[in-house]
């Protein structure tokens, strides 16, 4: 993953003064400090100071930093609120001006992907609002999470693409979620609308898949309506309790729509017992996550079968 590529772009933009603090190391024997005093561990320490760089390179908003303590570092409400509030005060206060005009810059480089330009758009607003007033609630907080943006923001400059190809891949992304476009459109539309190679294409997606799709495919499935029945079939026995062979075939199928569109090979079926065997030792597993390359080999480039 190219997510080094899009820390160092950011840095560059920086103002010289904010530059120099940064490549002082100042901030780490600060952060080193404050976790002394709220005795985090090691491990907290360096996520700690990695949600520092990400808030003094504009990516995340300074906002959101008691509630990113939280969800990244694992701290309870209390602590998070006294951490952020001593962050404020001891880092990111003496560079606020800095950060505030930096973050306009920002948000004006990629105002193209935080929304949708009425001229150009498939949906109207109102379409817009009634599919996402209808979505699961993890699938809302996605939606609106900056760290949505900021995956797409990692995707496209990972894969090399335009301010403008990743505006309209935030559209396509945000099309899936809302339930809009069928999850096997996905791959030929981005190929499409991007006026990419099918290679590229598939990388991307793939990329998408794992940030983005893939933790939240439980409700996708409900969104999409992936199971084994056709709709009147489903209406007609929806009081009827799915068997375990029922439920296997919609796992089956969900499975074989999200290996097309991601384009991973199928799996070789095995028998019941082989099967339940490695179910057991898996079970904590994800299962539509992509394979791992092979070693010394190059993700981004291999070929698409």
């Amino acid at each position: 993953m190219k997510e080094e590529e899009l820390l160092y772009q950011n840095y560059q933009k920086l103002p010289t003064p904010l530059k120099g603090y940064l490549k002082e190391e100042e901030y780490k024997k600060q952060a080193s400090s404050l976790s002394q005093r709220f005795s985090l561990n090691t491990e907290q320490e360096e996520a700690l100071r990695y949600e520092i760089i990400l808030v003094l390179l504009g990516i995340s908003p300074y906002d959101d930093f008691t509630e990113r303590l939280r969800t990244e570092i694992g701290l309870d409400e209390v602590k998070a609120k006294n951490l952020n509030r001593l962050c404020q005060n001891e880092i990111f206060n003496p560079w606020l001006s800095v950060l505030r005009e930096f973050k306009k810059e920002i948000e004006e480089d990629f105002k193209s992907i935080s929304k949708f330009d009425s001229e150009d758009m498939e949906y109207s607003i109102e379409q817009l609002e009634e599919a996402f007033n209808n979505l699961p609630e993890d699938i809302k907080d996605a939606i609106q999470s900056s760290d949505l943006l900021k995956d797409v923001q990692l995707v496209g400059y990972g894969n090399k693409l335009h301010i403008d190809q990743i505006g309209a891949l935030g559209e396509e992304v945000g099309y899936v979620l809302l339930g809009l476009t069928k999850i096997n459109n996905f791959l030929p539309r981005v190929e499409k609308r991007l006026q990419l190679s099918p290679g590229l294409a598939a990388n991307i997606v793939s990329d998408i898949n794992t940030r983005i799709f893939a933790p939240m495919k439980e409700s996708l499935r409900k969104v999409h309506h992936i199971g084994p029945q056709k709709k009147e079939e489903e209406e007609k026995e929806s009081s009827t309790p799915l068997k375990p062979a029922d439920l296997a075939q919609a796992d089956n199928i969900f499975e074989q729509k999200m290996k097309k569109l991601f384009n991973r090979p199928m799996i070789k079926e095995e028998d019941d017992d082989e099967q339940e065997k490695k179910e057991i030792n898996k079970e904590d597993q994800d299962d539509d996550l992509p394979p791992p390359p092979p070693p010394n080999s190059d993700p981004y480039r291999e070929p698409i079968n």
